[in-house]
């Protein structure tokens, strides 16, 4: 299904305490939405650790594994349980997450929201989200309807905000360090762990911004490093491949190959000839 298609139904919303929820990995078979606004904890997701902070919302599709910490403070935050299609409708009790893992997906979710989301300024989020636990609660004539509008906008800013607004910054920031460190056998794990992102966040981020994967867009750019270095050098290709970041001659020549659609060596003598 694709993101215009959506007309999610929201099973829960609600603000919750820590006091009332129990720590350990659970997944869900439906989307959850938190937005943290009162204390501090850590929140897990696929492994992966976020530090929960006032005006932090995250997005946790179904099926994911997640799981709170928060040891010593008292939370409060903002969760809403929903399935982007009305197919299960008829179901309004909100479903409890799973210890026993895995569970299956069992309504569609589309290609943008088939993993995590996170933004550490949701600030703008909180007057919506609001209204969406107010209405569900008094049960306003077509709360559910409002609900299902005002979640689709909401779900639609927040892609946006990862794609154009926030995400702009964050993606310079990355290849910033990709500059800094391709020399190194640099990971999309490596990149999540520096920035604090779910490693998957940041292939998308990369994928939505460049049109390159992230294993793709190191690539590339050790490819343009060689580039440099065949025309103005006149290093070994050994060396050349090495200076690039490259973890072999045979690899380096194969993506070269691959990219350029000739060989460091063909390439070089092909700029020779150009001067």
């Amino acid at each position: 299904m694709t993101v215009e298609e959506i007309n999610p139904f929201l099973r829960y919303a609600g603000v919750i305490e820590s006091s009332n929820v129990e720590q350990g990995e659970r997944c869900a078979p439906d989307c959850r939405l938190f937005y943290f606004f009162d204390g501090k904890g850590v929140l897990r997701v696929q492994g992966k650790e976020y530090k929960i902070e006032n005006n932090l919302l995250i997005y946790v599709p179904a099926t994911v594994v997640y799981d709170f910490h928060f040891p010593d403070e008292k939370l409060r935050f903002i969760a809403l349980d929903f399935d982007f299609t009305q197919a299960d409708k008829d179901k309004t009790q909100p479903y409890p997450s799973f210890k026993r893992l895995p569970i299956e997906r069992t309504n569609p979710i589309p290609d943008e929201f088939l993993e995590p989301i996170l933004l550490k300024e949701g600030y703008e989020f909180e007057s919506s989200l609001n209204k969406i636990c107010s209405g569900f609660f008094s049960e306003e004539p077509y709360y559910l309807a409002f609900a299902s509008s005002r979640l689709k906008l909401l779900l639609l800013k927040m892609i946006a905000k990862e794609n154009f607004g926030v995400g702009d910054g964050i993606v310079q920031k990355i290849i910033e360090y990709i500059q800094a460190n391709y020399l190194e056998p640099i990971k999309n794990q490596d990149v999540a762990d520096y920035f604090n992102y779910h490693p998957n966040h940041v292939n998308r981020l990369i994928k939505r911004h460049t049109g390159l994967s992230f294993k793709e867009f190191v690539i590339r750019y050790r490819v343009n490093v060689a580039k440099g270095l065949l025309s103005s050098t006149d290093f070994s290709i050994s060396r050349i491949a090495q200076e690039s970041g490259f973890s072999s001659p045979s690899y380096f020549a194969e993506q070269f190959l691959k990219v350029e659609k000739l060989t460091p060596r063909a390439y070089r003598e092909k700029m020779k000839n150009s001067i």
